[in-house]
């Protein structure tokens, strides 16, 4: 809702002059307030604290040669100037060619202009040994040093997935007092492929050290097998090439208050990554809101401190075998709880749970409840309250998230320059995923520990070599279930008659589901794997979903069997249906899931002690009508319209299918689609999609009937471009209380800083239009499109306005290194997407043709469409079919065209056309309008292209709006050769 438009003095704007001067024709008749919705709204004030970040003012910059300093080795001096570019640099055999910038040249590390910079080198012929030192001028406590390549390294660090290729080098800072006498606070390891010139975001953060000198070095002979890579066992790597390091930025943290003794974050020494994770954030993000340095300190320092002391505590002593774990979780010694912080001898907070996550866990939120947030996957990803201190009245802080797991189905490890498990300190860009409360990936989670988790021990009951593939493959492991060498032998339980070669299960043909002596056998497996290695045991503390039961799922694009019995069985639990809601299915308008039914149903029958479970998509997607046993559990896809709440129409089969497998069986969980951003027909990154909102109903309603526990597909390059929905998408499954308007408020403040009131308007001006006229993004398979109605032009024109204010008011070379992303993505929208390439017609409507609301008749003229592509769509032709002046659609194409309309309500579309070529298949011409969409279906008499096909279509508000035609066909030719509007 709007609360009050944006005042700029050099406009002087006000209602009058704005409506006029826009000249908005019928846009101007809207309701006020509707126009306005989506202009910058007060209220929204930026409000976080940048005195964590040290003022460079009167900084001191030098080289600083081999006399200051030898040890370790270093290759680093300057060689370029900020007029210069890396490109232009000829690297010198000289030290005496060296050119060494003034004061003034090094003040493009502090002008918040990413495109100004300074380039550093190692030499390799030339054997110097300089670095740089800065003088702070005064003591500081320091920790956290940010160092930032040009534009072109603001960006996601790239994936380095390499466990051979040794990195390029070491960044290595040292702080101190003495010039001479550095100590080393920290190393940041550049990968093998980050390029000549390294240009990369480089955040190092460290527990608090007292200096005023911070030296910083580019390090390339480094001993990767001894002492900084146990990774790797190599010899001395020695630079081959001169190596370029283009620095762009530098940040200093800390404070100036050089009292060390208040508060401290007490951990065991050589503790393990997970709790010294959980203690660098408590010691960074406690001295961001307090102001005052907090060092990590071992147990035996604790009584120097006078202040609060943040106690990571180990609990691994009470977990030393399996037995001992499970006694002491049974008797409540030894706590599980995903949060527990407790206060105890009046200034001791203490994070104590088990396993390891749930350590993490708890400082996360306890950190978020003093206002921190991670809104971003990169170095300036974090939102930090301004200073008021540490609020312990919340303490104890015991919690456990309503879902079991929050699985990111793909792989959050590409955040990540090298593989995962290279023992290396795991960077900010990465712990964006954990910190947001992403349980789990698509392989190893590196971080969340897990390994402290004793084993089971053995049943000593051997496994029947029948059996020996087991169970695994998510979400897709038929073939594993059933290998094909058991298939080879029972020739009857294949699923079509006389095969002419070796049956298999990958990706095609099932075995049949309804054979009772196949039932039998998985059922029998299902027994002895679980004698031989019984879940209970092994997953005692597993939070992954797919790890809870005996699962069967089919492959992908399966084809299920046609014999008497399986279509016996479909026909018993689940009548074939016109299926509009899943996005996929192998044969289109059926249903499988009876068969399917009867496999999951039956083993879970016969296995009644042990855990199965299932993966409802596709041609199995639709709830069967038969209650399932208690020990089944059914991962459901969630299908539908991401960006629609769940009461709205277009989710409308989404919502029953779940209701009913509510009903039918009682341990749900979901696999979602949403965050899959593009895919075989939408490749391109940049489309924007709105949808927190409707994430957050999602969540709920999925809350309220037992199924918000699963995973999510999702397309990661698309953060750039979408990164409010995939913040918000975890936060919403871990607690179920947050309301989306806190969710949009603390993203938008907490990434868009100074500009955020107008780049939240931006983002509602869009998911307020769609999410109060039910217009949804879905196109085809599982991708989103920028669908006729889902931008009108009023809608980008305010996108536009905020848009452009939100750059006129950035002072953060981060956030207008943002706001540069979505111009990207607006100028996209509008010129490929929507095909807009004259902004002026976003409000100057005259040159469209003008609809009235009195129920007159409008012909439109042909002349007047154009060819509108999506990308999976043929280009349609003017005058080139049998009837002379007539479109012809060839083949899944579409054609539109802008109207203005008068009035709001409901306008009849009447076409004439029809099929002018059949080939087989089908045919069905959609119209679109205003947000809306109607279909009709052709029978495939050949030439038949004079039909009137009419369609009543809804117009939400009187503005501009596409009519777009569009042939959903394959084989045929659509002829258009008329069309009319009529206000009803």
């Amino acid at each position: 809702m709007l609360i009050g438009l944006w005042h700029i003095n050099c406009f002087s704007l006000n209602i009058e002059f704005w409506m006029s001067s826009l000249r908005l024709n019928s846009l101007a008749k809207m309701n006020l307030a509707t126009f306005l919705v989506g202009l910058f709204i007060f209220g929204t004030a930026y409000d976080v604290s940048l005195a964590a970040k040290l003022d460079p003012t009167g900084w001191i910059l030098q080289r600083a040669g081999e006399s200051t300093h030898v040890d370790p080795p270093t290759k680093l001096h300057v060689v370029s100037i900020a007029s210069q570019i890396a490109s232009q640099i000829a690297p010198t055999n000289s030290i005496a060619q060296t050119v060494i910038a003034s004061q003034s040249e090094w003040q493009v590390l502090f002008d918040n202009n990413p495109s100004t910079f300074i380039t550093l080198t190692n030499l390799v012929s030339s054997g110097d040994t300089s670095g740089i030192l800065i003088d702070m001028g005064q003591t500081n406590a320091v920790d956290r040093i940010f160092i930032n390549g040009t534009n072109n390294g603001l960006r996601i660090w790239p994936n380095s997935g390499s466990a051979t290729n040794l990195p390029l080098g070491l960044i290595v800072a040292y702080v101190g007092n003495n010039p001479q006498a550095l100590t080393n606070v920290s190393n940041f390891v550049i990968p093998y492929d980050a390029g000549n010139p390294i240009n990369e975001s480089i955040d190092m953060r460290f527990s608090p050290v007292l200096g005023r000198y911070v030296r910083l070095e580019l390090q390339t002979q480094v001993a990767w097998g001894v002492q900084y890579w146990p990774g790797h066992g190599a010899s001395i790597h020695a630079a081959s090439v001169d190596t370029f390091l283009n620095v762009g930025k530098l940040e200093i943290y800390g404070s100036t208050n050089t009292a060390m003794n208040i508060n401290a974050v007490v951990l065991e020494t050589n503790a393990p990554l997970p709790l010294s994770l959980a203690a660098s954030d408590l010691s960074y993000y406690i001295g961001e809101l307090t102001g005052a340095a907090c060092p990590i300190i071992a147990p035996a320092q604790a009584n120097g401190y006078s202040g609060n002391l943040y106690w990571v505590n180990d609990l691994a002593y009470l977990a030393q075998n399996y037995t001992q774990m499970t006694n002491n979780i049974a008797s409540g010694i030894l706590p599980t709880n995903e949060v527990n912080v407790v206060l105890t001898n009046g200034n001791v907070v203490l994070f104590s749970s088990w396993p390891y996550r749930c350590v993490l866990w708890s400082v996360w939120e306890f950190l978020e409840r003093q206002g921190v947030r991670w809104v971003y996957p990169d170095a300036h990803g974090d939102y930090v309250p301004a200073r008021n201190g540490v609020n312990l009245s919340m303490l104890p802080l015991q919690y456990n998230s309503p879902v079991q797991d929050i699985n990111a189905s793909w792989y959050i490890t590409d955040f990540m320059p090298w593989p995962s498990y290279d023992s290396q300190p795991v960077r900010q860009e990465y712990l964006y995923f954990l910190r947001n409360r992403w349980k789990n990936s698509w392989g190893a989670i590196y971080g969340l520990g897990g390994l402290e988790i004793p084993a089971a021990p053995a049943t000593g009951i051997m496994l029947n070599s029948n059996y020996t593939e087991g169970f695994s493959g998510f979400p897709e492991n038929f073939n594993t279930v059933m290998p094909d060498r058991i298939l080879s032998i029972h020739t009857n339980w294949w699923g079509w008659p006389g095969p002419t070669s070796a049956p298999t299960n990958e990706y095609e043909t099932a075995f049949n589901m309804c054979t009772t002596d196949l039932i039998s056998w998985v059922a029998d497996k299902v027994i002895a794997c679980d004698a031989s290695s019984p879940l209970k045991d092994m997953n005692v503390l597993n939070n992954n979903h797919r790890n809870l039961g005996y699962n069967l799922l089919p492959m992908d694009a399966t084809l299920f069997s046609s014999d008497s019995n399986s279509l016996a069985a479909n026909a018993l639990y689940d009548q074939p249906y016109g299926n509009t809601e899943a996005y996929a299915d192998r044969y289109p308008g059926y249903s499988w899931a009876g068969a399917y039914y009867k496999l999951v149903a039956g083993v879970a029958q016969i296995a009644t002690n042990q855990t199965i479970g299932g993966l409802a998509y596709a041609d199995l997607e639709q709830a069967p009508v038969v209650v399932y046993p208690s020990n089944v559990v059914m991962t459901v896809c969630l299908y539908g319209a991401p960006n629609l709440p769940m009461n709205s129409p277009a989710n409308a089969g989404t919502k029953l299918n779940f209701m009913t497998w509510h009903t039918n069986c009682s341990r749900l969980a979901t696999y979602d689609y949403a965050l899959l951003f593009t895919d075989y027909y939408q490749t391109n990154l940049m489309l924007p999609v709105p949808m927190v909102s409707a994430t957050v109903d999602r969540a709920r309603f999925l809350a309220g009937i037992g199924a918000l526990s699963g995973e999510c597909q999702g397309t990661d390059p698309s953060i750039q471009y979408n990164p409010w929905d995939f913040y918000a998408y975890p936060r919403i499954r871990w607690n179920t209380n947050y309301a989306s308007s806190n969710l949009l408020t603390e993203f938008f403040n907490g990434y868009y800083k100074e500009a955020a009131a107008p780049m939240l308007a931006y983002y509602q001006a869009m998911e307020n239009f769609q999410y109060s006229n039910n217009v949804t993004m879905h196109y085809v398979a599982y991708e989103y499109w920028a669908n006729p109605g889902t931008f009108p032009r009023f809608v980008l024109f305010q996108m536009q306005t905020n848009l452009q204010y939100a750059e006129s008011i950035a002072t953060n070379w981060d956030v207008k290194n943002r706001l540069n992303d979505v111009q990207n993505s607006f100028k996209w929208l509008t010129s490929s997407a929507l095909n807009i390439n004259d902004l002026t017609t976003l409000t100057n409507f005259s040159n469209f043709t003008t609809v009235p609301a009195d129920g007159s008749t409008v012909t439109l003229g042909l002349t007047n469409f154009v060819n509108c592509v999506p990308a999976r769509t043929n280009i349609c032709f003017y005058n080139a079919g049998l009837i002379a002046g007539a479109w012809n659609l060839n083949g899944t194409s579409r054609i539109q065209q802008t109207l203005n309309f008068t009035n709001a309500g409901d306008y009849r579309v009447d076409v004439i056309g029809g099929v002018s070529y059949f080939n087989g298949g089908y045919s069905n011409l959609r119209v679109y309008l205003g947000g809306s969409a109607g279909t009709t279906n052709f029978d495939f008499t050949y030439a038949n292209v004079n039909l009137t096909n009419s369609f009543v279509l809804n117009v939400p508000m009187p503005t501009a709006f596409e009519l777009v035609l569009e042939d959903d066909s394959f084989n045929q030719f659509f002829q258009v050769s008329q069309v009319r509007v009529t206000s009803q």
